[in-house]
């Protein structure tokens, strides 16, 4: 399937429409509401994806990085603009 501008919008509209429904009604409001195999497809995978990055495993409890100011990076090198 070729992802044209008009495909993605539909695409768009179709993954956003689905997150107002129950996990149960959204591949039966796919098949009514799309009837082309290939964005159905895509936005079933685009769901997925979705459902899957929101699963985060536990990270583990380590130390973070110290932060950074500017002056750390620009040290005396840093000179005025203007």
């Amino acid at each position: 399937m070729e992802m044209t501008p008009e495909n993605w919008y539909k695409v768009k509209a179709l993954f956003d429409s689905v997150f107002t429904l129950e996990p149960s009604e959204r591949a039966c409001f796919l098949s009514q509401n799309c009837p082309d195999d290939g964005l159905r497809q895509e936005v079933e995978k685009l769901v997925s994806n979705y459902l899957e990055a929101g699963q985060f495993p536990e990270r583990s409890r380590r130390k973070s990085p110290p932060c950074h100011s500017a002056s750390d990076f620009w040290g005396p090198q840093r000179r005025r603009i203007g």
